[in-house]
């Protein structure tokens, strides 16, 4: 049976444990990459790298207070990513 997608009202927070933004762009590319040989691997990384980070720039906001539910949902996003760094 296959898995059903619907829209959720929830919000999902993802658990960076200590990475950088760019770290999780760098670590999705290279795991997204692991089935290829280590020649196809090194390059396609820069391509993936790139359209990684470009997905995850539309989809990742930050707030600036969070921890309740309440102050999350009042909060005011703001622009996690650093200035500058891979734009891709």
């Amino acid at each position: 049976m296959a898995a059903v997608r619907t829209r959720s009202t929830y919000q999902l927070h993802v658990e960076l444990g200590g990475l950088t933004l760019m770290e999780l762009v760098d670590e999705v590319a290279e795991q997204a990459l692991l089935a290829l040989p280590e020649s196809e691997r090194r390059r396609y990384l820069p391509e993936v790298r790139a359209r990684v980070e470009q997905v995850l720039r539309r989809h990742i906001v930050a707030y600036d207070t969070c921890g309740l539910g309440s102050l999350c949902q009042d909060g005011e996003p703001f622009d996690p990513w650093p200035a500058g760094e891979h734009q891709g």
